[in-house]
């Protein structure tokens, strides 16, 4: 008599390690990507919208009054 085995089916949970690590490290380098952009789009825009005349106005009338 031949016995005969049936492979074990597959579950939700049996993933690949590989491709999930993979896909991890991706999600994390892109979440990175878009906080470094929206931090430094923010900081340019912040550096862009203080005017450089009205800090050199301020310091000049410091100086006038003495």
């Amino acid at each position: 008599m031949t016995a005969t085995t049936t492979p074990p089916a597959k579950t939700a949970t049996s993933l690949p390690t590989g491709s999930v690590t993979a896909w991890a490290v991706r999600r994390a380098l892109l979440g990175l990507l878009i906080l470094t952009v929206t931090i430094g789009g923010s900081a340019w825009l912040l550096h862009a919208s203080i005017e450089p005349t009205a800090e050199l106005n301020d310091s000049v009338t410091v100086d006038q009054k003495g």
